[in-house]
């Protein structure tokens, strides 16, 4: 089982040697805000670093945009072509396999909710048609629907299981293209009213939290916030 880290790009400087010989990939970016993108600086300072593998999350993605993450992935293709791409909007899919078929490409947890709930072999069709190799999921009730063999990875993230998304920033209450990403690093606890139970607002979405991680899948990703 592969052992992967997600963290904030201004952390990367806090990467210590145990921690990159402990994770053989680290995401970067967010696939819930498409605000929230790593630098073509941060990809390259942290592959200098000695990271093994990378992987860059777009989230869904409006028209206006688009055309600028397709221009900074490109680069960051051109420059590493190992680079993963965790697809939260399939605006890039077709592009993607235009200009860069062999890049490795993923399905965000927001998409791959649907997907999850698919049958096998229709899946796996889905997939090899379009160069998808993989499906990004917290869904550890659901990992057992996809026995090995299987012609995908599969990529299960913890702490944090996803349960909802929404437009507008929960710190800004509006939505907007640009913004000074004051979220970064912070995760904020909310208590659902009459009852005990805790959701994190984090990026654009809500999540509940769950410390363990199932058997079964390809790769182990941590959030660490």
């Amino acid at each position: 089982m592969e052992k992967a880290l997600a963290l904030d790009e201004k952390d990367i400087g806090k990467l210590k040697v145990r921690d990159l010989n402990k994770y053989s990939c680290f995401y970067l970016g967010s696939e819930f805000c498409q605000n929230i993108f790593p630098s073509e600086r941060s990809v390259e300072r942290l592959a200098g670093m000695g990271a093994r593998k990378i992987a860059i999350c777009v989230s869904f993605l409006v028209d206006a945009k688009l055309k600028e993450i397709k221009e900074k992935i490109s680069f960051m293709l051109e420059k590493n072509p190992n680079v993963e791409i965790i697809l939260g909007d399939f605006g890039l899919l077709t592009y993607l396999n235009k200009f860069y078929p062999n890049s490795k490409k993923s399905i965000a947890r927001p998409l791959s909710i649907e997907f999850m709930r698919m049958e096998k072999s229709k899946l796996e069709k889905f997939l090899v048609k379009h160069r998808i190799s993989a499906i990004e999921t917290d869904e550890d009730d659901l990992l057992g629907n996809f026995p090995k063999p299987r012609k995908f990875s599969l990529n299960f993230h913890y702490p944090y299981r996803f349960k909802a998304l929404q437009r507008d920033c929960f710190y800004l209450g509006k939505t907007t293209l640009n913004c000074s990403r004051k979220c970064l690093g912070k995760k904020t606890p909310l208590q659902i009213p009459g009852t005990r139970h805790i959701i994190y607002a984090l990026n654009n979405a809500y999540f509940t939290k769950k410390n363990s991680f199932p058997m079964g899948a390809d790769r182990i990703i941590y959030h660490r916030i």
